[in-house]
């Protein structure tokens, strides 16, 4: 059985693959990278321009994808395992492969297909939920958890759902995020128009980042107090 420690640490491998996958495939979307390789999964092209660097970038976003698969498949498995987990741990686990699965799907429909301002929009979106689903965990993760002799103390109870609530507040943010980014993507007037209200695209980052920023903060105070069992 796989310790807690070690899914952890799994957890937070995985979040940074998905950070740096996203990273690299905003590049490859600035650069209009994403035209340089027309097959899926491998690109062909690469053995005729070995020093395109429009190539590389999209080579490299798709290995960076690769590895935040197989690590996100792991800790699915691991999670399918744990059948007594907390429910906030183990259920993204396990949606998660779906979400990355779908998300590759897209990625080489927008390939095959030459799709790449329509579906970009949407395979940005995918890609923050699969980041979404392994944030909530790693929180989960991080809560105090009550042993049978001992019943957990009305303080870390309250801090407990403080840190929940400010995962899904976060989570939420992002959501609100992926969809203002999706209706700039359509033609729509009023989808358009409704982009550009208050909670947008920008705003919706900015409270997502402000949340998730107080909840990383309260899981060092409450480290700080040896209220959470690391």
């Amino acid at each position: 059985m796989t310790t807690t420690s070690a899914l952890r640490k799994l957890l937070i491998t995985g979040m940074i693959a998905s950070l740096l996958a996203i990273v690299s495939g905003g590049f490859v979307s600035a650069t209009d990278s994403a035209a340089a390789c027309t097959a899926w999964p491998l690109c062909s092209e690469a053995l005729a321009n070995l020093l395109s660097v429009p190539i590389w970038l999209s080579i490299a976003h798709r290995a960076l994808v690769l590895i935040a698969l197989v690590i996100v498949v792991l800790s699915a498995f691991i999670a399918w395992q744990r059948r007594d987990a907390d429910p906030w741990l183990r259920w993204p686990l396990l949606a998660t492969p779906l979400l990355i699965g779908l998300l590759s799907a897209l990625g080489g429909l927008m390939v095959m297909l030459q799709l790449y301002k329509l579906v970009d929009l949407w395979h940005l979106a995918l890609a923050l939920l699969v980041l979404s689903s392994q944030v909530v965990p790693l929180v989960a993760l991080y809560q105090p958890q009550a042993t049978p002799p001992a019943r957990m103390g009305a303080r870390a109870a309250s801090e407990a759902r403080h840190l929940r609530a400010l995962a899904w507040w976060s989570a939420g943010g992002v959501g609100v995020m992926v969809l203002a980014l999706s209706a700039r993507g359509l033609s729509a007037t009023g989808l358009q128009a409704a982009s550009g209200l208050p909670i947008n695209a920008g705003g919706a980052l900015a409270i997502s980042a402000m949340l998730s920023g107080g909840m990383l903060w309260r899981l060092r105070q409450l480290r700080k107090g040896d209220m959470l069992l690391l």
